[in-house]
């Protein structure tokens, strides 16, 4: 509204003594004048500011209808909500009409009223709380729902708090704004703080804090010392949970109100030095204040104690009773991996609702502390942990992996057969106990892969979820994460290279011993590349013999469609990826080892089923590329279909990696060799003058 507007409303509410309109039409019109520019030759400034002056006069023939309204809003015997506004509308006009000052009754009569008020609410709450204790029913481990507690202490310091706020607002700008705020609230804040202590020691009674604080510890000491940690019960982690969900309700009220409280203190800072008192005068109100601050800061040490047991605990009962668990249809992983992700969430959001820095980085270094010494072990040892994988066998259809259990029943049931056996049927057992042996170790390190990578996606979910709470919660102070002792990074980092590494022993384990030296012996026995033409045509329509082999082989590979079925999409994509590098090194040593003579068609046809071969891996991982694994192979092929030797020095150039050569002069000759319409004085010439040009073109490198 403009000037002008709240001029009119002044006169009209005035005419019809309507005290509280009149009297913010009044401060309205105050802050207009002090808005706009005062210089001595704006004539607007100096009409607005007699016009005020005029209405300032006008106004103090109400001030008997006030000060009447401001006594029975002190002296009327209800104390409730309604009564609390109409006081705080009188407080407003009498400092807008400048009818208080410091030591006046007025101020007394007010003071009353506010401790009058909040006695009762503090009396309301206090009694409410203790009838809610009395009354709840204890479950059968003998706690309670403590809601009622939380409740309690909302309804109080929200009463306070909205109070503080409103004569806050009301006494602002006011010449002793300080002061009038310091004895509005000196009463308040003293029954606040009574009542709430009172309260939060029924809670921490209640909720057994004591007792959660001496098992911590405990488990403190025995971390410090290495020492087995006994598993808590479920119940006795549910019950904590419940415990730490309530407190850190608590804690948030009290760190609210405590910032309100730091508003009460500055005001008295102020007061005090504007005055010249000594700060003996609110000695009272000041320890009270002090009490408050120091529970507070107990609690708090106590939820971050308690708050990293509960961590720890839940982690490593996680740890000590996995199991197998069924992430998709026929990928398992194990149970560690879920439980400790909606472990590690929950608290983490939890830490955030108490809106303290300190606090909530504790609880985030506690987290990357339990990852990186429990979780991160937990999920290296997974190979050698033993699991029972008969549900996998159930759900596949299959009886081939048997349950540790069930392996100990049918040997304690043969037992007395023993003697009896024969011999054949006895190598057929061993056999049989083999197979099972490396199926269920292929299960587990197949699981361990699984439980490896969603690992990384938990620990990637946790580094956003505290990166949100750093930006959204505390975006002035620090980021969460670069304040942690160890980069949660890294530990990214380190579960992607279990990944990497338990791939490579899958490889070396399971698919190596059985494809590399078959594909040596099909080499050997089976291709030949000294073609007809009637056989280069043949082998356009009708599969080759090392064709054959790659289908058989690689495209229907059964290991490779188990671990397609068995293991995550990105780690089955890294294995192929990995067994693309394995089965073309392979495919290069049987080269050059067997030299196996070729003319130029069956230069051509190898060159072919390279590109079959490449196709065929590709078949299996559609979103990525296999063609950099292809590229050491596809230097021999282009080196074998020369027409001459000397296309050697014209056409190739071989690159370097890593400081070695892609293919050196040896590899050179052994492929130009196996050309049976290369001369050899003609290969060593072109070898020659290529190892010239490459020395040549070394020495130019190095001369720039």
């Amino acid at each position: 509204m403009s000037f002008e507007a709240h001029v009119a409303a002044f006169y009209e509410s005035l005419a019809e003594d309507k005290l509280e309109d009149m009297c913010e039409s009044l401060h309205h019109m105050r802050l207009e004048v002090a808005q706009t520019d005062s210089t001595q030759n704006d004539p607007t400034q100096k009409v607005y500011a007699e016009i005020l002056r005029s209405c300032e006069e006008k106004s103090q023939s109400k001030k008997q209808l006030i000060n009447e309204y401001f006594i029975r809003c002190c002296s009327g015997t209800e104390r409730n909500e309604i009564a609390l506004q109409k006081l705080l509308s009188a407080v407003t006009m009498c400092l807008d009409l400048q009818m208080l000052t410091v030591n006046d009754q007025n101020m007394k009569q007010i003071q009353t009223f506010l401790s009058q008020h909040f006695q009762r609410k503090a009396t309301i709450v206090y009694e409410s709380v203790c009838k809610c204790k009395n009354e709840a029913r204890a479950n059968a481990f003998g706690y309670i729902e403590r809601n009622f507690y939380v409740e309690g202490l909302n309804e109080m310091l929200g009463s306070v708090m909205d109070v503080a706020k409103a004569l806050s607002e009301i006494v602002e700008g006011c010449e002793y704004e300080h002061t009038f705020y310091s004895q509005f609230m000196s009463p308040v804040h003293a029954l606040c703080v009574e009542v709430t202590l009172e309260i939060v020691h029924l809670f921490t009674i209640e909720g057994r804090m004591e007792a959660w604080e001496r098992r911590a510890l405990e488990q403190a000491k025995l971390q410090a010392s290495k020492s087995d940690i006994p598993i808590e019960l479920d119940e006795s982690l549910q019950m904590m949970d419940l415990f730490l969900d309530e407190m850190t309700c608590v804690l948030r009220l009290l760190f609210t109100y405590q910032s309100c409280i730091q508003r009460f203190r500055k005001s008295v800072t102020i007061d005090q030095k504007a005055r010249n008192q000594n700060t003996s005068t609110l000695l009272k109100i000041t320890t009270s204040l002090n009490r408050f601050d120091q529970k507070t800061a107990e609690l708090n040490g106590i939820y971050m104690l308690l708050e990293r047991f509960y961590i720890f605990q839940s982690v490593h009962k996680a740890i000590e009773i996995a199991e197998v668990q069924t992430l998709e249809n026929s990928i398992f992983i194990s149970s560690v991996v879920e439980d400790t992700s909606f472990v590690l969430s929950k608290v983490l959001m939890r830490a955030s609702q108490c809106i303290q820095y300190p606090t909530t980085l504790s609880v985030v270094s506690a987290i990357v502390d339990a990852l990186d010494s429990m979780y991160l072990p937990a999920i290296l040892k997974l190979p050698d942990r033993q699991f029972d994988f008969s549900a996998i066998s159930a759900k596949s259809g299959q009886n081939v992996v048997v349950s540790k259990s069930k392996d100990e029943e049918e040997a304690h049931k043969n037992t007395d057969q023993n003697e009896n056996i024969s011999f054949s049927d006895l190598l057929l057992q061993i056999v049989d106990e083999d197979v099972t042996r490396e199926l269920h170790k292929e299960a587990k390190l197949v699981m361990a892969i699984n439980s490896a990578f969603m690992s990384c996606q938990v620990v990637s979910g946790l580094a956003n979820k505290i990166e949100e709470i750093s930006d959204t919660v505390f975006p002035h102070e620090a980021k969460l994460l670069e304040c942690v002792p160890r980069p949660i990074s890294e530990l990214n980092d380190t579960f992607l290279e279990v990944v990497n590494n338990e791939i490579s022993t899958m490889i070396q384990s399971t698919i190596k011993p059985h494809i590399e030296p078959l594909l040596h012996d099909w080499m050997e026995t089976k291709c030949q590349y000294v073609l007809s033409s009637a056989e280069f045509d043949r082998f356009g329509v009708q599969p080759s013999p090392l064709t054959e082999f790659m289908e058989r082989y690689v495209a229907k590979n059964q290991i490779l469609k188990r671990y397609q079925q068995s293991l995550c999409h990105e780690p089955f994509q890294s294995l192929m990826q990995a067994f693309a590098d394995g089965i073309t090194t392979w495919l290069e040593d049987a080269i050059i080892q067997l030299q196996p003579a070729m003319n130029e068609l069956g230069a051509l046809q190898f060159e072919r089923e390279v590109s079959d071969l490449l196709m065929k891996l590709s078949s299996f991982v559609k979103t990525k590329s296999m063609r950099s694994y292809f590229t050491r192979l596809f230097h021999m092929t282009l080196i074998l279909n020369f027409l001459q030797p000397d296309d050697l020095v014209s056409s190739y150039q071989s690159r370097s990696i890593d400081g070695e050569e892609e293919l050196d002069s040896a590899t050179l000759v052994a492929l130009l060799q196996m050309r049976i319409e290369f001369q050899s004085t003609d290969l060593d010439d072109a070898v020659h003058k290529w190892n010239e040009k490459r020395e040549q073109s070394r020495q130019r490198i190095q001369s720039n």
